[in-house]
């Protein structure tokens, strides 16, 4: 039987490759006083039409009255522009080890 890259055993370790890098670059970044902001997805018929900013909001102003700073992750160089226009920081962007996938690391300051 031959697995497919995205499933079976070798993705247990692609995961937690993952998850270390990234918890390590959070960490840097925020020392781990924040809030993770996770898993964001718009499907391609709601894009462009204010569904993210919807979802972003309510959020970012929480984070705003509680004083708290926002940190994200991407693996799409097209999100980078729009967490910007939300206020976020581009941090680092770097490939996650073992892989060719680009990251891109970014937090929000509280207003």
């Amino acid at each position: 039987m031959r697995w497919n890259y995205y499933s079976g055993p070798s993705i247990i370790g692609r995961l937690l490759t993952y998850e270390k890098y990234a918890m390590e670059l959070k960490k840097k970044y925020t020392s781990n006083v924040d809030w993770y902001l996770y898993n964001l997805s718009v499907s391609k018929k709601a894009q462009g039409k204010g569904t993210a900013g919807k979802l972003l909001r309510p959020m970012l102003a929480f984070c705003d009255r509680e004083k708290m700073v926002c940190y994200l992750e991407t693996n799409k160089e097209s999100n980078v522009s729009m967490y910007e226009h939300f206020g976020f920081c581009l941090k680092e962007k770097g490939l996650i080890p073992k892989s060719d996938v680009m990251h891109y690391a970014m937090t929000r300051q509280p207003l």
